[in-house]
């Protein structure tokens, strides 16, 4: 963390103003950058990135804190929360005041990694603790509303590194677990009892072998695996088997969301890139491996809000965004894909 005094922040003013005059380009660390993203669809279409952000003011100094391995991200308006494994934080930044804060330490409720969030409309925020095999919900202060302990089986990590993710259908309160251990996924009651499982480990159709990534609509259900000839497979909402996506077009999804078209994003832990469904079937890719805006280095969650994509690009600490308007690819039949309110990713 960088501390900036008053005088300090004056004198920056004064110069990033002269900078801009003269039309050099000035970046503050920890601050939004936009700029035109590279190896993607359309050149024209723009990345958003967000490394970070400040708190403190004018008076007492800045804080500029940038964020190190961010592994989860979720957002509501312009809240933006990450989980940072790198620091062990919650924070939560606004992305139109470019400020961030702390929400919870996360040491202080586990020793190992959270690591999934899911933020409710009310802003409440539902954290996966993998290491007490338990989900955590929190109010929007940060008190503790409950706490569900999962059903869980010898957990297998030679088949993936993946946890657990989650998912809530705010209408009912029904809390959707999709375990990379045990290859299922499990639905709970707002009281945490458990109601029914979807998938066992197999390669058959409903089956899964490594599961890395899960997403939830209103009416259907996406679940990505390692391994396997379906990498994606979308159920209804009963959990029945409905089709899989375009075969042989992504080796390793890592996180997968949803938009109210009904397409369906990939991420692709092989080859760093966002691959984009409509009816099925593959329509755009987008980005590759890189560090500049619009490139990735292991992506490990995606959300969608309010007609944004958010991407935890881990390895180069930050978060980009991008406008779903800039995205290519139309579903041919809307009415087959009811518009959805609620995702979930992968990590």
């Amino acid at each position: 963390m960088t501390r900036v005094s008053y005088k300090d922040g004056l004198l920056g003013l004064c110069l990033g103003m002269a900078l801009m005059a003269s039309g050099c380009a000035l970046h503050l660390p920890g601050t939004e950058r936009l700029a035109a993203r590279s190896g993607a669809v359309d050149p024209l279409q723009q990345w958003t990135v967000i490394d970070g952000g400040k708190t403190g003011n004018i008076l007492f100094g800045y804080v500029v804190m940038r964020l190190v391995r961010p592994v989860a991200v979720a957002a509501r308006g312009s809240q933006i929360y990450v989980i940072d494994a790198g620091q062990s934080e919650l924070y939560a930044i606004d992305r139109e005041r470019r400020r961030i804060r702390r929400v919870l330490d996360l040491r202080s409720i586990t020793r190992g990694e959270i690591t999934d969030i899911y933020v409710a409309a009310d802003l409440s925020y539902y954290l996966a603790d993998v290491t007490n095999d338990r989900v955590l919900h929190y109010t929007s202060e940060g008190r503790l509303l409950s706490e569900i302990h999962l059903m869980t089986e010898v957990h297998d990590l030679i088949l993936t590194g993946k946890s657990v993710e989650i998912s809530v259908d705010e209408r009912t309160g029904m809390l959707y677990v999709a375990d990379g251990y045990d290859d299922d996924v499990t639905i709970y009651n707002s009281d945490g009892v458990l109601l029914s499982e979807i998938g066992e480990r197999g390669d058959s159709a409903g089956k899964f072998r490594g599961l890395t990534a899960f997403a939830r609509s209103d009416s259907v259900m996406y679940v990505g695996t390692r391994f396997g000839a379906r990498r994606v497979q979308k159920f209804d909402h009963t959990g029945a088997f409905v089709s899989a996506l375009e075969a042989d077009t992504v080796t390793f999804p890592a996180a997968i969301a949803v938009d109210e078209q009904g397409r369906v994003y990939v991420s692709d832990n092989a080859d760093n890139t966002i691959k984009v469904y409509a009816n099925d079937r593959l329509v755009a890719t987008l980005g590759g491996t890189g560090s500049t805006p619009g490139r990735f280095m292991r992506i490990t969650d995606l959300w969608i809000d309010q007609g944004m994509l958010y991407v935890a690009d881990s390895l180069n600490a930050r978060i980009q965004l991008l406008p779903l308007s800039a995205v290519p690819g139309q579903i041919q039949n809307p009415s087959q894909n009811p518009p959805s309110n609620q995702t979930t990713r992968g990590q």
